[in-house]
């Protein structure tokens, strides 16, 4: 069985009309050994505290995203026959914005 890699790129804060955020985006690529993107893997995201979970494929480029997804820690879990199961934990933070203007 061969090993796929993940890499979550970006944990990006949604930027709203207050000041600290609430909801995030997770963002990453998945790719073999060789750093070829692998397309149609499963990717879960799932709360650490919670049982929140979130679902998604990646695309042809081997790239995933989750969208609005509510702060805190989470584990992001790649899974498919062809691969051995990999995963990573990742945080989405709040970020305080003192350029924002009212």
């Amino acid at each position: 069985m061969r090993r796929v890699l993940l890499f979550v790129l970006l944990v990006l804060p949604l930027a709203g009309s207050c000041l600290a955020t609430v909801f995030g985006t997770v963002r990453g690529i998945v790719h073999d050994p060789q750093h070829r993107p692998v397309s149609g893997i499963e990717v879960v995201l799932k709360a650490r505290a919670s049982e929140f979970t979130l679902n998604a494929r990646t695309d042809d480029a081997g790239q995933f995203h989750f969208d609005a997804v509510p702060l805190g820690e989470y584990t992001v879990a790649v899974s498919d026959s062809n691969f051995a199961a990999d995963q990573q934990s990742v945080a989405v933070l709040s970020r305080y914005r003192p350029d924002f203007a009212f």
